[in-house]
Parts: C-alpha cells; sequence; structure tokens
C-alpha cells in the first residue's frame, strides 16, 4: 500500500518497505536530504563569539557541529580554510576548538561566515547542548 503524506503536496511517498521516497527528486530515502540537527538563533542579548587568529566574530546562529558568523568583509575568510587555535566564547565560558570555513555569503547588510566546529572537547560539546536546548525550549515552548 502507498501512503501519501502532506497538505495537498504529494511530496513524500512511503514505498511500503519503511523507506520514503521524494518524487521527482530522484532519492529514494528522504533521509538524504533531513537535516540531522538544527542551528539556534543567537540574540545580541547572548554573549556568543569565535575567535580566530585574535579577532573576535559575533555569532548570528549556533548548532552542535557549526556556527554562523558576522564578517566585516567577504574576504576575511575563504570556504575550505581550516583555522587552528580558534577560541569560542559560551555564556561567558572559553574552548579551544577547530573550524573549516563552509560558505562565506551575504544577506542585505551582512557578511556571513558558516563555520563546521571541529577538536571540540567534551565540555564544550556539553555547554554546546545546553545553550541549544535552553534556546530551543524558549522558541519552542
Amino acid at each position: 500500500m502507498e501512503i501519501k503524506i502532506g497538505s495537498g503536496l504529494d511530496f513524500i511517498t512511503e514505498n511500503g518497505d519503511g523507506r520514503d521516497a521524494c518524487p521527482g527528486t530522484g532519492l529514494d530515502d528522504i533521509s538524504a536530504i533531513i537535516r540531522g540537527g538544527y542551528r539556534a538563533p543567537v540574540g545580541m542579548e547572548d554573549e556568543v563569539f569565535l575567535s580566530v587568529n585574535g579577532k573576535r566574530y559575533r555569532a548570528f546562529n549556533l548548532g552542535a557541529g557549526g556556527i554562523g558568523v558576522y564578517l566585516d568583509a567577504i574576504e576575511e575568510m575563504t570556504v575550505g580554510a581550516r583555522l587552528r587555535d580558534c577560541v569560542l566564547e559560551l555564556d561567558g565560558r572559553r574552548f579551544s576548538v577547530q573550524a573549516t570555513v563552509v560558505h562565506v555569503s551575504r544577506d542585505e547588510s551582512n557578511c556571513l561566515c558558516g563555520l563546521k566546529l571541529e577538536g571540540m572537547d567534551a565540555a564544550c560539546e556539553k555547554a554546546l547542548a545546553a545553550f541549544l536546548e535552553k534556546t530551543k525550549s524558549v522558541l519552542l515552548p
């Protein structure tokens, strides 16, 4: 039996074998396009920063494995660059991390950079999880 899921949109079809298909996408398994985590917005009242080579960047979003920061100029970061000796500042605590630049872009008024966080210790991962849970409980009460 084929089960269609959606509100008038046939965008997911259950194949009957426990896997979901995405018609028209060439994907047999919808899990291939589902993001495993989420990024929480970081407000100006939140003290979340990433320091790279002594320069401090304010975060605009944060996830379990990545951070989005504002740049002063688009040329400050290069996609693919591996950054060593970074410092993540989160809720008054500082953690040594490494990062890889995933994207650099502009919106209407800002230069933005998304970085994959790497080399986090258990204390950093725990602090990140606590921040995300706190943010999630405020956004989704």
